[in-house]
Parts: C-alpha cells; structure tokens; sequence
C-alpha cells in the first residue's frame, strides 16, 4: 500500500481527519519530530479552481505509519499570509516522481535524523532529497516553514548543499 493511501486510511479513521477538508490534496510527506520520537510529516493544500493549482498548506498531520496512528493534527492557515501566492504542477510529472518516492521513503526515513551518516547512506539521502525537492517544486518554502527541525538537520549533515534547484536534472 502506497505511503498516501496508508495516510489517508490513518487520517479517515480519526475524528481530526476533518481538517482534511473536503478540496484538499495531501502533499508529499517528510520524515519530522513528534513528541513521541521521529514520524511522519504530511500537509494537505486547498485545491484552487484550475489544475492542479495549490493555496499554502491548510493543514499539518504526524503519522507513525509503523503503528497505524495519527498523532497530532494542526491547522496552519494562520501560518502564511493572506493572499500567498498559488503553486501549481505538472501532474504526469508529479505522479512519476510521487511512484519513485513512495519506494524509497521507508529507507529515507529510517536514515534521517541520523548524526553519524557513512557515505553511503549520506549519497542516498542526498538522492531522495533532491527526488522531493523535485516533486514539491515551489511548494518547498512551505515545508521549510512548517518543518525547521528537518532542513536543519539536513544543513548540519551536509546533505542540502547539493541539492539546489539548478542542479536538479530530470531522469
């Protein structure tokens, strides 16, 4: 099952699934920092008239996908000015690069966080993070105000600096 279709199922079953409005799509997920320890991190953006045009996150839900359970539900509407710019995308180019994140999410996150990364397992990271920031587009600024405790680690582990938007090349 799909991280999305496991989230959405999580999400539907608790009573603060309501914040997933009716006309919203949930983006992308990220590892994040629950009270409970390392989870995952999902927003979902109000649908605008057009295709596939996004307003600023509506909403911020964390998983623990490995037990089933939503752990905290907030609405982040207040978080961005009034009138933010929309973001749009691709969706034949979003739909395959969301097909290659769901296969490599389960090992991004069990590497994130980490403060001693061989190589290896730093190239990786490297590699997903620039999948992600592919697939987001113009929506990172908001992952990046909603989420400072995972750019920050990614800053301090030396990951992020390779990946810049220019250096982004399609596969």
């Amino acid at each position: 099952m799909s991280i999305f279709m496991q989230a959405m199922r999580i999400i539907g079953e608790d009573e603060r699934g309501f914040l997933l409005r009716d006309g919203c799509s949930l983006l992308p997920p990220l590892p994040g920092i629950s009270e409970e320890g390392k989870a995952t991190k999902l927003f979902a953006c109000p649908n605008l008239p057009g295709e596939e045009i996004y307003g600023p996150p509506a909403c911020c839900f964390t998983l623990d996908l490995e037990k089933e359970r939503l752990l905290d539900a907030r609405d982040t509407e207040n978080v961005f000015p009034a009138g933010e710019t929309v973001l749009s995308a691709d969706p034949e180019s979003t739909e395959r690069l969301a097909e290659r994140y769901d296969a490599v999410y389960p090992e991004f996150f069990a590497l994130s966080f980490s403060e001693d990364l061989e190589r290896q397992a730093r190239e990786k990271l490297r590699g997903n993070v620039a999948l992600f920031e592919k697939m987001v587009g113009e929506l990172l600024p908001f992952y990046e105000a909603l989420m400072p405790e995972f750019f920050s680690w990614l800053d301090r582990s030396g990951i992020r600096e390779w990946n810049y938007p220019g250096n982004l090349s399609e596969e």
